[in-house]
């Protein structure tokens, strides 16, 4: 896809953050991205910190991108300008073939078909790589739970005996524990189905649009006939009465159209973080947007602040993003969502 009839403005395109959340949501469809860029475009190190790394289709790599940060080198051929001098026939003598011994020819054949294969090999992993398996920047802090629930959970015994997939050696996902069963009773689990998208980027478009206008938004994988869906939710309340009144107000603002949104039940959630000072939610929230994580806060009575990732209506569901945590180096915590929308 070409970038239009005027030169692009390398200067304000590449050092945008949005490079972050586009990689992140075509390495969460397992897509393959490929941006082509000239190596003296200014700014063109903070493209290749947002993508998985760059493909040099040169001799030397611009002095601005780590060494560590170049996949693959393409090199144009080079051809060696040679000057033959015909010798003179004198008689016609054997030709070339017949000159050389047949196991000489046999062997120069053999290598010649497996030097095909291995170019052809090398071409095949590159274009295949998974981007999936890429590892992720780790500039960022990684989250602390709170209280002793950062704990790691053993699955439940039923989830021990589920049947494994059909034509699959890799054992079905277990399903997480919920760390405050008490809390049950005080879930805040109604919220409002905003809408549901098959990619990630477009529901972090719908929390990136009218985040300012949606308390505790966020978003949650959910599997649809074998295919990953992603909802995009708001609220967090313990009464039905309060998710109605917030379904009627973003349909007045035209944050839903007339007709959409229904009410939801989603008692669980991962947690995060459990942080005293409220001063600090607002930036850790922010880093995690930039992320592409559907992180938000709950006050709580102890005046403590909860970051939550996601809800859930059931444990099944919550099992698909507590994947996603783990390869992101969070240790995934079950909790019944409870508290105040912040």
């Amino acid at each position: 896809m070409q970038s239009g009839t005027e030169p692009p403005d390398y200067e304000e395109i590449l050092p945008n953050r949005r490079w972050h959340r586009l990689c992140g949501g075509f390495r969460e469809a397992g897509a393959l991205l490929v941006l082509a860029i000239p190596e003296s475009a200014p700014h063109i190190e903070d493209l290749v910190a947002a993508a998985d790394g760059a493909v040099l289709v040169a001799d030397a790599a611009p002095p601005t991108i780590p060494f560590s940060r170049v996949i693959a080198t393409v090199r144009e051929p080079r051809i060696n300008e040679t000057v033959f001098t015909m010798p003179a026939i004198t008689s016609p003598g054997p030709g070339p073939e017949e000159s050389t011994p047949w196991w000489k020819r046999r062997t120069a054949a053999v290598a010649g078909v497996l030097l095909t294969v291995l170019i052809a090999a090398t071409g095949l992993w590159l274009a295949y790589r998974p981007l999936a398996r890429t590892p992720r920047p780790t500039t960022y802090p990684k989250p602390d739970t709170a209280q002793g629930l950062g704990r790691v959970i053993a699955p439940s015994s039923d989830s021990a005996v589920r049947p494994a997939v059909a034509d699959s050696a890799v054992a079905p996902p277990p399903i997480p524990r919920v760390v405050n069963p008490t809390d049950s009773v005080a879930a805040a689990m109604f919220a409002v189905e905003l809408m549901t998208t098959n990619t990630q980027a477009g529901a972090i478009l719908k929390l990136q649009k009218d985040g300012a206008k949606l308390p505790a938004a966020t978003f949650a994988p959910i599997m649809i006939q074998g295919a990953r869906w992603y909802k995009v939710m708001s609220g967090a309340y313990t009464n039905r009465a309060d998710a109605d009144s917030l379904l009627v107000r973003l349909r007045r603002q035209n944050v839903l159209e007339a007709g959409r949104g229904s009410i939801v039940r989603v008692p669980f959630a991962f947690l995060l973080d459990s942080l005293a000072p409220e001063n600090a939610i607002p930036a850790m929230v922010a880093t995690y947007a930039d992320r592409g994580e559907p992180v938000y806060a709950l006050r709580q009575a102890n005046g403590k602040m909860w970051l939550l990732a996601g809800a859930f209506e059931t444990l099944d569901q919550a099992s698909v993003y507590a994947e996603s945590l783990r390869a992101s180096g969070i240790t995934p915590v079950l909790v019944y969502r409870k508290g105040r929308t912040f």
